[in-house]
């Protein structure tokens, strides 16, 4: 399981590096350099420019960034999502 987990850590970087040099929406979040965690160049870009369609909404980079909060995505657990249905919670016998 390590292993797999290094690979695809690996294979992410890579794509992260990739996507920073093939598109220009991306060129200031310098993907290539972090891929795509928040060092100080990517925080300064998704300060003035906000996140492009490749950041995830739901994470909580958001939550430091007033101006660009209102496109955060809440998370559900099943659980919630079940509740806000109106389905039930647990198990029948």
């Amino acid at each position: 399981v390590a292993a797999a987990s290094v690979i695809a850590k690996v294979h992410r970087d890579r794509m992260m590096a990739e996507l920073g040099a093939a598109s220009d929406e991306c060129t200031d979040f310098a993907f290539g350099a972090n891929a795509g965690y928040p060092s100080p160049a990517h925080r300064a870009a998704l300060e003035e420019r906000g996140p492009t369609v490749h950041h995830r909404l739901s994470w909580a980079y958001l939550d430091a960034l007033p101006r660009w909060q209102h496109l955060k995505k809440v998370r559900f657990s099943a659980e919630a999502a079940a509740l806000e249905s109106g389905g039930q919670l647990g198990f029948e016998f």
